[in-house]
């Protein structure tokens, strides 16, 4: 059915295959940068909250503790770095409904003045880390 009007709702595969082969190698390389700056706001993340990375990156919720470095990390990835969701769901192995929680879940514990505190500190060394060029 969606065949006959030229477009195909599912996925960024077919989208990508009916683009030009430039815009793939856009998509590629904004794919890869928003990994990056995931990985690096992760890393922040679990250095501070005391979370092992890899666990951020396990495909089951884990432990307390782990879900909300990795809502945290989510958000660092969006809100910080302006990434859009999609994205940095896909860098996370998540859906982008996923990312739009934990956005909603760490600014309503910004209320909270000593986790806006900590968040603020791994706000600022993200910034500086992406401005240094990745080193931490």
């Amino acid at each position: 059915m969606y065949q006959d009007y030229g477009s195909y709702p599912g996925g960024m595969e077919e989208s990508r295959r009916a683009s030009p082969a430039g815009a793939f190698a856009v998509t590629q390389t904004e794919t890869l940068a928003t990994r990056q700056l995931a990985l690096r706001a992760a890393l922040i993340v679990a250095e501070e909250i005391g979370v092992d990375v890899c666990a951020l990156y396990a495909p089951n919720r884990g432990p307390a503790a782990v879900a909300l470095a990795r809502q945290t990390a989510m958000y660092l990835a969006h809100v910080t770095c302006s990434q859009n969701q999609s994205d940095v769901g896909e860098a996370f192995g998540r859906d982008r409904t996923t990312v739009a929680h934990a956005c909603m879940t760490i600014e309503d514990r910004r209320d909270d003045e000593a986790f806006d505190q900590r968040l603020q500190t791994m706000e600022a060394r993200l910034l500086r880390t992406i401005r240094a060029g990745g080193a931490q």
